[in-house]
Order: structure tokens, then sequence, then C-alpha cells
């Protein structure tokens, strides 16, 4: 009789299975732009970052797994276009209590009604989504980045 190995793949929704990482200046510039626009897809932080797509996605994959917990996916995406669409993130606790030990944590840096707490109850998700999509596509047109949505 022969075995067949199969490979569960991991989901993309899960925050489990990870391991610690050290954070590397890239993560710092990606904790960075999450502060900056508080929803933020993956394609857009490859056009700011640039660099290898597929390490970038594993990279923020681990960044917001146990135990690091520096990113996360805000569950609204799951009902969003999140099945077919570049994944959004966004800042979570730790990522930000991260950016206040080094120094670069700027509280005013997120656009004013962005910056409600992640427990708002009147928030509407896909709207800043939109919002935060038209301030990256603007900044990008401006710094020569090309980003197709």
């Amino acid at each position: 009789m022969t075995s067949i190995l199969t490979y569960e793949r991991e989901s993309r929704w899960s925050r489990k299975g990870g391991r610690k990482v050290t954070l590397q200046e890239r993560d710092i510039q990606i904790l960075l732009l999450l502060q900056r626009y508080r929803y933020l897809r993956v394609d857009f932080i490859h056009a700011f970052l640039g660099g290898n797509y597929k390490a970038l996605v594993r990279r923020i994959m681990w960044l917001k797994r146990e135990p690091n917990f520096y990113i996360r996916v805000p569950t609204e995406q799951q009902l969003y276009i999140g099945q077919y669409a570049p994944q959004i993130v966004e800042l979570d606790y730790q990522g930000e209590e991260e950016l206040k030990a080094r120094g670069l944590h700027h509280p005013n840096a997120a656009v004013t009604w962005l910056k409600r707490k992640r427990t708002d109850e009147r928030f509407d998700f896909e709207h800043s989504v939109m919002i935060c999509d038209a301030l990256a596509n603007i900044e990008a047109m401006h710094s020569d980045i090309v980003v197709i949505r």
C-alpha cells in the first residue's frame, strides 16, 4: 500500500501557527505604511516598498501570525471581496507598541477619520478601505510608483 503525503495549505485568514520573527528594516517600513493608511492592500505595500511580491506576502503572513501579531487582517475583509482580491491588512496593537518603543509612532500620522478605535461599531469598512486606496494611489502617482487597480 502506497501512502500519499498531503500538504494542507494554511488559510490566509488564520493567525495560528507562526514563529517568532526578528523585525527587519523592511518590516518597520510595512508598519509605518500601516500607521499612515489604516488599511492597505498587499499590492499597495509592494508598490511602495518594491522587491519580490511573493516574499512580501510570506513576510506579512509571519507578521500577522502568533506569537507576533504586529499586523492583522480586519474581520470584515472576510465578508468583503477578500476571497479573490489582494489581502487588506492593518496595524495591530503589538505593531503600534513596537513603533512606540522605537520612537517612530506618530499619533497624527493617520488620516483623521481613520484614527477611530478598532472596536468602533459605527465604522464603515468598505468606505474606509476606499479612502485608503484613493490616498495611496494619489501618493503613488506623485512619487512615480505605478499602481494599477
